[in-house]
């Protein structure tokens, strides 16, 4: 057994909370009370191995770096789209970067289900855009260490 796994954990904490005072205690409010008190929060002990590559979004520490990657990422999807122009005037080139952009289907789905034009093939590619999506951001946030160090 290790220093770390001697000491109280989280969930012991809880329950001598609600045993003591019969009141649920959130892991947030045991670590923001630790760091009033000058509790110096410690690695856990059973963190993954395994470290994600792909989310360059887990490497931000704090919010300006965070609006830095998020402009920087949204802003060209954002023109990608068919948006503020009209697809069938946009250069050549310009088509085949909006034809991987994801937003570009979105906005045909909105447009499609706007105006009634039934074609389930723009629908679909937005779904499977979405699950793909949604099992990717599974597949970084499983592979991630979580912090509460945000003030």
């Amino acid at each position: 057994m290790t220093s770390a796994e001697s000491k109280a954990t989280y969930a012991q904490i809880k329950e001598y909370v609600w045993n003591k005072f019969e009141l649920k205690v959130l892991t947030l409010y045991i670590a923001q009370i630790k760091k009033k008190c000058g509790i110096k929060l410690r690695e856990h002990y059973n963190k993954s191995k395994k470290r994600s590559k792909f989310c360059v979004v887990l490497l931000i520490k704090n919010y300006k770096q965070r609006d830095f990657v998020m402009d920087t990422l949204l802003v060209p999807i954002l023109f990608a789209a068919p948006l503020f122009y009209s697809f069938d005037n946009a250069p050549f080139i310009l088509k085949c970067i909006s034809r991987l952009n994801p937003l570009t289907y979105q906005v045909d789905a909105m447009r499609v289900i706007a105006f009634g034009i039934p074609d389930f093939t723009t629908i679909c590619i937005v779904l499977v855009f979405t699950v793909v999506a949604y099992l990717f951001a599974i597949f970084c946030l499983g592979n991630s260490d979580f912090k509460n160090d945000e003030h």
